[in-house]
């Protein structure tokens, strides 16, 4: 018998944190993993105010592109997405736990995506967004100018946001990356700081 995700998703969270916590803590990353996908399954799953629910949302919505909202769900992978990629044009998936930019290279259409607060040091896998034109990324880990060149190579790209990471805080580091922008005649919108 298997127990129905939606009526007991509650109850499933609750045993795996307690898997995770207390009887189990060899494998805790495996049960948290577990319960982020259940977490996101809900969510795909969650109804609007007109009895629509979002996967529904998201496949009608054809050439359109869709948006889609993941926030605060402890997610590290996105494998589950890959049969929605096509249709995902905005994303924003802040406040989980990706640590680069590879999971989101499954989206082909992507134009605009939000990772702020991830533990993401490094954006080299941006090459394989080719449509996106905004990028957010406050708060995240990026340290050095190094970590951000991809975004020199980004044709399509027209805005990224860095705010409150070390690069931001970094005076020397920001001036030499607006440098390297201008000497690239780029114009891409840096934002160091928020308005």
């Amino acid at each position: 018998m298997e127990l129905d995700s939606i009526q007991y998703h509650d109850q499933i969270l609750a045993n795996l944190k307690r898997l995770a916590d207390e009887l189990d803590p060899q494998r805790r990353e495996m049960y948290r993993d577990m319960m982020a996908q259940q977490r996101l399954k809900a969510h795909l799953r969650s109804v609007d105010e007109n009895g629509e629910r979002l996967v529904d949302k998201i496949i009608y919505s054809g050439n359109r592109g869709a948006q889609l909202r993941l926030k605060n769900l402890g997610l590290r992978s996105l494998k589950r997405l890959e049969p929605l990629a096509a249709f995902i044009t905005i994303f924003d998936a802040s406040g989980n736990a990706f640590t680069s930019l590879c999971e989101f290279s499954i989206f082909p259409r992507l134009t605009y995506l939000t990772v702020d607060s991830n533990p993401i040091q490094s954006i080299a896998d941006l090459c394989r967004l080719p449509k996106l034109e905004y990028l957010s990324m406050a708060s995240t880990a990026l340290c050095k100018v190094e970590d951000v060149l991809p975004v020199l190579e980004t044709p399509s790209l027209k805005r990224f946001i860095y705010c409150e990471t070390p690069l931001a805080e970094d005076d020397d580091q920001s001036l030499r990356l607006h440098r390297m922008m201008e000497e690239k005649g780029s114009q891409i919108k840096m934002i160091r700081h928020w308005l």
